[in-house]
């Protein structure tokens, strides 16, 4: 790397951890494979199919002396003297090159095929159904993924190696978790965890394409279309789309913020053409919002869905104390949380203004829609709550529950709080009795009665809410930033939540899972600024 080079792949050797003492902690893959590789124990490499949950070995006829994790490839140094690089080709066809004086014996229950490409060289090809790959596949890769770093990394606002190293893993782990188009899937999209998630889910999804506007719109614009795909004729988005479409969760939906994501690849350059056909999707799912998720003469939009369980869903925040002894009102077939919440309404804050600018830039009338982030505005400043000093829920009469969650910041991230309410929110989250922990910023305050530090969302940090409270804290957030930092780069992987107390991933009830999507996009977020905000 130089002053006259951007960061690159090359820079970047041991990128990530594919193995821990428990087992694997990360999964390579690459151009959208189902299929994806780990460091194996009984054989040389895991090839583990992410679609159908069945892992396959394949052995080479000696063990790794010296490995290397490259963001586009693996290497090893075999016992046996022979060299060896892995990338793969396609969605399901790995390539191995294979460099030494006898050829290579492989063993694997997957098809293969072994070919000589020249003197003490061979390439190794696992998989079926794929066109053979160009003799500079090697290369080819190296070239599109250090497009991708250049991209990112112009817009880089760390600090040293450590922050280099972090958005370069950040960068490697959404593009790992790419899926290709299949079965029920018509679109490439980044599913959440190759460890436990096999399709999308939507508020995962317009989290990677918020973050993929700077990393690759055109895969953040496939990720839109790929959520979308599953909205159904009243404009509602199920929670996951999956490729067996039957396994769709239309019980719930997840917070709307495509519209969001849209419109910073808007501004990264996404073309109109391509805008367009989305905008009206976001629009149809916030008249659903409008329709579906608010009582019979209410203004406040509430969390809903068939039964209190996939109402908590509906928030994304699935067993958090916020909902504990919530009352459900029906509302057609939906039931609906007995609660106004201040994070659905700066996300429809934040939805609302997207869509003006939206509207705006394909010169129709915005009108509508700044009125209608005007009226949220409003509205979230009735869930003030003045003893807590912070946006807190309230029931339909009025009253706030007092809990003070990672919610509470989320007006000031949407730009809908007054000045002295974001002074106080940020006062709030920066106590350490409250959200400026060890690790800052965790979901539940360490001051609640349910805080719990293994908790999933009673208590663990999640990265994305982590990254809203940085761009409320501004300067003022340099130590809690650095200490988040310091704690996410001492993780193999990027893992679903953290303990607020050790940084430890979170092992409650249901332990944090690694190589997750958001979390990487969120070290995106916090490590680079738009190109058009440069």
């Amino acid at each position: 790397m130089t002053a006259a080079r951007p960061p690159g792949v090359e820079d970047f050797p041991d990128l990530l951890r594919l193995r821990g003492p428990d087992g694997p902690c990360g999964l390579f893959s690459d151009c959208g494979s189902w299929l994806a590789v780990t460091w194996g124990e009984r054989a040389l490499l895991e090839l583990h199919d992410t679609l159908d949950n069945r892992v396959h070995l394949l052995d080479l006829g000696a063990p790794a002396r010296l490995r290397t994790v490259w963001a586009d490839r693996l290497e090893a140094s075999l016992a046996s003297g022979a060299e060896t690089a892995a990338a793969f080709a396609g969605d399901g066809l790995l390539v191995i090159d294979y460099r030494h004086g006898r050829p290579p014996a492989p063993s694997c229950d997957l098809p293969f095929s072994v070919e000589r490409t020249g003197e003490g060289s061979w390439r190794i090809q696992v998989g079926e159904g794929l066109e053979p790959p160009p003799p500079d596949l090697f290369a080819r890769r190296r070239r599109a993924w250090n497009e991708r770093f250049a991209r990112a990394f112009a817009s880089f606002r760390g600090g040293g190696a450590r922050d280099r190293l972090l958005l370069a893993r950040a960068i490697a782990t959404l593009l790992w978790n790419r899926r290709a188009p299949r079965r029920g899937l018509p679109d490439a999209g980044i599913i959440p965890s190759p460890f436990a998630y096999r399709g999308f889910w939507a508020w995962d999804s317009w989290k990677h394409a918020h973050a993929l506007a700077r990393i690759d719109p055109a895969l953040g614009l496939a990720q839109l279309r790929a959520q979308f795909f599953g909205e159904d004729e009243d404009g509602m988005v199920p929670d996951t789309v999956m490729p067996d479409p039957a396994a769709n969760n239309h019980r719930n939906t997840k917070p709307p913020l495509a519209a969001w994501a849209l419109d910073e690849l808007r501004r990264a350059g996404a073309a109109a053409a391509e805008v367009a056909p989305l905008r009206r999707r976001c629009a149809g799912q916030l008249r659903w919002w409008s329709l579906h998720r608010r009582a019979r003469g209410e203004a406040f939009y509430r969390y809903g869905g068939v039964d209190g369980g996939t109402a908590a869903w509906d928030s994304g925040w699935d067993d958090s104390a916020r909902f504990a002894g919530a009352r459900l009102d029906p509302h057609g077939k939906w039931r609906l949380f007995a609660l106004h919440c201040p994070d659905l309404h700066a996300y429809l804050h934040q939805e609302f203004a997207a869509m003006a600018r939206l509207y705006g830039a394909a010169g129709l009338e915005r009108g509508a829609w700044e009125e209608r982030a005007g009226r949220t505005a409003r509205l979230l400043g009735r869930l003030w709550d003045p003893e807590r000093g912070a946006f807190c829920d309230h029931d339909p009469q009025g009253r706030s529950t007092g809990v003070l969650s990672a919610a509470c910041w989320l007006p000031v991230w949407s730009g809908a709080a007054q000045p002295r309410q974001a002074e106080s929110v940020r006062r709030l989250v920066l106590d350490p009795r409250h959200f400026g922990t060890p690790v800052p910023f965790p979901s539940l305050a360490a001051s609640e009665p349910a805080f719990d530090p293994d908790g999933y969302w009673n208590g663990g940090v999640w990265l994305d809410h982590a990254a809203w409270a940085l761009a409320v804290l501004g300067e003022e957030g340099a130590a809690a930033r650095e200490r988040l930092l310091a704690a996410v780069a001492a993780l193999p992987s990027f893992y679903e939540c953290l303990s607020p107390l050790t940084g430890r991933p979170c092992a409650g009830a249901r332990p944090a899972v690694a190589q997750f999507s958001w979390s990487a996009a969120a070290v995106v977020e916090i490590l680079t600024t738009h190109p058009s905000r440069r």
